[in-house]
């Protein structure tokens, strides 16, 4: 699906931070799936030392803390693990896409690890899709969508 807005749901996953290099990965907030089959976590990148670079991957858990997590595997092949590797300072001010299409567990979120030193993150996000296209019937306050065709 390659709508966005009114046919997904967009929820802050990560906020803005400094991801220390010295410090543990960094979890994100866990994101429900009850109702949706596909997220996107969109990662914005600010700036990275020179020789930083940054690693993520996908877990996966029946609780809403995240607590147990597994890491997200390709369905065809279980050593295909879904994450960005080594995603390099010559990528700073880049975003970076990690997409996952059904999850087997209710609750998803990603750990970003800055792997050699600290990195800007101003952010990622979850972008929730329906295979129907249509929303679920609950929706969290603060949402907002706004379609305009331009003249």
């Amino acid at each position: 699906m390659h709508h966005a807005g009114g046919k997904s749901l967009i929820t802050v996953a990560v906020a803005p931070a400094l991801v220390d290099q010295s410090a543990a990965n960094t979890l994100s907030a866990a994101i429900d799936m009850q109702g949706y089959d596909r997220v996107r976590f969109i990662y914005q990148l600010g700036g990275m030392v020179n020789g930083g670079s940054l690693s993520t991957w996908a877990v996966e858990s029946n609780e809403s803390n995240l607590g147990n997590a597994t890491n997200i595997v390709s369905a065809e092949n279980s050593s295909n693990q879904a994450k960005l590797v080594n995603v390099a300072n010559s990528d700073n001010n880049s975003v970076q896409v990690l997409d996952i299409y059904r999850p087997t567990k209710r609750y998803v979120g990603v750990y970003v690890d800055a792997v050699t030193a600290n990195i800007t993150l101003l952010g990622v996000l979850a972008e929730r899709f329906r295979g129907t296209g249509v929303l679920p019937a609950t929706q969290p306050s603060g949402h907002q969508y706004v379609n305009v065709r331009a003249s």
